[in-house]
């Protein structure tokens, strides 16, 4: 049992030795949790402890400065507002804002490097609800990215022409 639910998780096999062996999934969420082993026979009873901390991953973890990579959170509270940043947490270096699942506290968005990337390591920091957690990010090489389309010139087919200013 998880943090004293009443319905079993999981069962066991137990070998000539008394050894019993089972595979359960843990919480997800942030925080403290405390499992409990009941044996069905014997009515014997373990509980022990552990802690669920935030993680982040990104995939891929390297890319140009031009390419996206997903940034994925786990062990979050539910519920929370999770803000992703490059670098430091400053609202300059916001790459996305989620909300975490209300059921597992975790959350996915699509980001691409900012426009002022450099090539080398970049810490990606997830924040929100008190917590936080970090991962690396590798820029590879800085590429010109592509305009978008109310970026382009007007002037598309245009020649361009130089001029040299007359002296007087």
């Amino acid at each position: 049992h998880w943090d004293g639910a009443s319905a079993a998780e999981t069962t066991a096999t137990v070998d000539a030795n008394g050894v019993a062996t089972f595979a359960t999934k843990a919480p997800w969420t942030y925080g403290p949790h405390t499992a409990t082993v009941k044996g069905g026979t014997s009515k014997l009873q373990a509980t022990f402890a552990f802690a669920v901390t935030p993680k982040v991953r990104l995939s891929p973890a390297s890319g140009t400065s031009a390419d996206g990579f997903d940034v994925r959170g786990t062990g979050f509270q539910p519920g929370t507002r999770v803000n992703v940043y490059w670098g430091s947490a400053s609202s300059g270096n916001l790459l996305c804002s989620k909300t975490t699942t209300a059921n597992n506290g975790t959350f996915t968005c699509t980001v691409a490097p900012p426009a002022n990337a450099t090539a080398g390591t970049t810490t990606i920091l997830a924040t929100g609800g008190g917590i936080s957690a970090s991962a690396s990010y590798v820029v590879t090489s800085v590429v010109a990215r592509q305009a978008a389309v109310d970026e382009v010139p007007e002037a598309i087919g245009e020649t361009p022409t130089a001029t040299t200013p007359v002296p007087t």
